[in-house]
């Protein structure tokens, strides 16, 4: 697991996530921060930053077995982290969510965007006002697409749920528009709901499949903007943390209205975990889908 830290209150709570997956998965962690390369006015350079991993290690790592740290230089955080995660084989990153958005952010993108968006493997990105342990976490929701790419987002939740003894909400939103072929003619509004039962059958089919003996429903969601369905569910049914892929959004598209993971992120009242296949996750879907993070 890497984690990443700029040593801000939001970052100091993620360090509960990754200590509890490393204790109960046994797995590796690397504690990273990035700051700015020497300059006259630099508040951290690395000597500094090291003196403080060395503290966050002792004071919230002592019962971790395997922890590295690491500081290194550079402008772009989320290219730094992006490289080391590669560089280290890392199966997670984790990064802290900031409450509030400066203007920037909100057109460029937030740090843990754009580390989900760069980033080798899959990402979580922890809640700044969510306090619960991860042992807590009794409510998951699996986004899915219903792509053959959206799968492996689904078995990992399915992992973590027997893990923590969670339930599980497994999850499709569709348009409150008509399908094309649908539009192509005259359409009464109940092929619409027999449109949203189907998708509702391929959701059961998928949950029989992917989540056995993982308690937990089905909802297939009918609203206009994904990200607003889903984080409205969240927030309105109490999920400790959403579990989303990534699309297939790229260039001038993602430019302007990103992807639905970094808008999840942004707007999600829980915890995120973007799911991006790894070495480990890939080998691990074929052993029932038994997916460690170690």
């Amino acid at each position: 697991i890497l984690h990443a830290t700029d040593f801000s209150p939001a970052a100091l709570r993620a360090t509960n996530a990754t200590r509890e997956l490393a204790q109960r998965t046994g797995a590796k962690v690397t504690l990273l921060t990035v700051f700015e390369p020497p300059s006259p006015n630099a508040a951290v350079d690395g000597r500094k930053a090291d003196d403080w991993l060395e503290v966050l290690r002792s004071d919230s790592f002592a019962g971790v077995d395997d922890v590295d740290i690491v500081a290194l230089p550079g402008p772009r955080p989320e290219t730094v982290i992006c490289q080391e995660a590669a560089a280290r084989n890392a199966d997670l990153i984790v990064v802290g969510r900031h409450g509030r958005h400066a203007v920037s952010e909100r057109l460029l993108g937030t740090t843990s965007e754009r580390v989900a968006r760069h980033a080798p493997c899959s990402v979580w990105v922890t809640h700044a006002a969510q306090q619960e342990h991860v042992v807590a976490f009794d409510h998951l929701l699996a986004c899915s697409d219903l792509s053959e790419e959206s799968r492996g987002a689904v078995a990992l939740t399915g992992a973590l749920a027997r893990s923590f003894s969670a339930h599980v909400t497994l999850a499709h939103v569709y348009d409150i528009f008509p399908p094309v072929e649908l539009i192509a003619r005259n359409y009464e509004e109940d092929e619409i709901a027999q449109y949203g039962n189907l998708l509702q059958t391929r959701l059961e089919r998928l949950r029989a499949e992917l989540l056995p003996e993982v308690a937990g429903e089905t909802r297939a969601l009918r609203d206009k903007s994904t990200v607003t369905a889903l984080c409205d569910y969240a927030g309105d049914h109490q999920v400790k943390m959403m579990v989303v892929g990534t699309n297939a959004l790229t260039g001038m598209r993602r430019a302007l209205i990103g992807s639905v993971a970094e808008r999840v992120i942004r707007h999600a009242p829980c915890a995120v975990l973007v799911f991006r296949p790894s070495r480990v996750l890939k080998n691990s879907r074929r052993r029932h889908h038994r997916v460690h993070l170690s």
